[in-house]
């Protein structure tokens, strides 16, 4: 068994947010097929438009925000789970005065239909 630790002081900004990458910190024999980042995004703040190859999954744990997805435009809040195919653009906004907290979790779809555009 390993434990891993993510402290806030060793997030980094990544994609305008901070972002503390969950597996880095433990000691893997193979890369695992996903990866996941505990992602906090302050008052004014964003996770900035953007897209990849991966399929991803936003869990919101704590805030509000306004959720971009390709060119639609809703809240989200605590509790809501989001999924984002591959390749659609998205982003997450902070407009509240308490911070948003999420955990995202992105894999590879390898016969996803959109993976090989």
């Amino acid at each position: 068994m390993q434990r891993g630790k993510i402290l806030r002081e060793l997030m980094k900004v990544e994609y305008g947010a901070y972002l503390g990458r969950i597996l880095s910190s433990i000691d893997f024999p193979e890369p695992p097929p996903f990866g996941g980042a505990i992602v906090e995004i302050e008052q004014g703040q964003s996770v900035i438009l953007h897209s990849h190859h991966e399929a991803e999954i936003y869990l919101i744990l704590e805030g509000k925000g306004i959720m971009q997805v390709k060119t639609e435009t809703f809240e989200v809040s605590s509790g809501d789970t989001i999924l984002i195919e591959p390749f659609e653009e998205h982003s997450l906004r902070n407009h509240q005065k308490q911070m948003i907290r999420m955990v995202a979790i992105w894999w590879e779809l390898k016969n996803h239909s959109l993976a090989n555009t």
